[in-house]
């Protein structure tokens, strides 16, 4: 099946000026991303993710960083372990 798009509709899409939908887009992104290693160290017996290693691969500050974390533990696909500078998140299976 393919779809296609007006071009009309296209470049009202396409353009500058909706800000709310390319910041979701990037938030999601980097969700999908920190998951992506959280999974891959998991397969490979590798400790998680402290939240400087994800503001590190994320470019998030602190704050958006454990928004972003706090978020995959309400969605149930990660979880905290230990605590202090020793606090890991890791991936649910």
């Amino acid at each position: 099946m393919h779809w296609l798009l007006d071009p009309a509709v296209h470049r009202r899409l396409a353009a500058d000026g909706l800000p709310e939908r390319d910041r979701r887009i990037a938030w999601e992104a980097a969700k999908t991303r920190i998951l992506s290693v959280l999974h891959e160290r998991a397969r490979r017996g590798e400790s998680g993710l402290s939240n400087a290693e994800v503001r590190a691969i994320t470019h998030l500050g602190r704050d958006r960083a454990k928004r972003l974390l706090d978020e995959l533990r309400q969605e149930g696909v990660a979880r905290l372990a230990g605590t202090r500078k020793g606090a890991r998140w890791i991936a649910m299976r």
